[in-house]
């Protein structure tokens, strides 16, 4: 089992967010799921200038390189790409990602989706940690 999780912030500064849990077992189908959810989202909600950061490089390497994306989620990635939106794509280091990482964590205790319109208590900490710039290091 897997799940995504993503943070959403305008230009006015609100804050919105998903979880999803997810049905695939590798590490690359979360990470495009999770691009693909969040576009998805982003269009649903009339969001048509999007910013994405990812921490998977391969992720942001497959926006400019198709074939990187597996089969079963091939048409679904490439409809993101045909939908009326201006999308920048780039990469973050995961210590700076903090407040997703959680949101994709809580993904694990829910059954499908959760779309919260404002930041789920929960990832307040993490939220404000991420905003100025403090890393949160993984230790192992």
């Amino acid at each position: 089992m897997a799940a995504c999780g993503a943070i959403f912030r305008d230009y006015t500064g609100g804050l919105g967010g998903f979880s999803c849990r997810l049905n695939v077992s590798s590490v690359l189908h979360t990470e495009l799921l999770a691009i693909i959810i969040a576009i998805e989202q982003a269009h649903e909600r009339g969001w048509f200038h999007v910013w994405v950061e990812s921490h998977s490089q391969i992720s942001i390497q497959a926006t400019k390189d198709h074939s990187i994306v597996p089969w079963d989620i091939h048409n679904r990635w490439l409809n993101c790409f045909w939908l009326n939106m201006q999308i920048i794509f780039s990469h973050t280091f995961r210590e700076g990602n903090s407040c997703a990482d959680k949101l994709a964590s809580h993904g694990l205790s829910i059954v499908n989706f959760q779309w919260w319109s404002s930041l789920p208590h929960f990832a307040y900490d993490d939220f404000i940690k991420d905003r100025f710039g403090c890393t949160r290091l993984r230790i192992s």
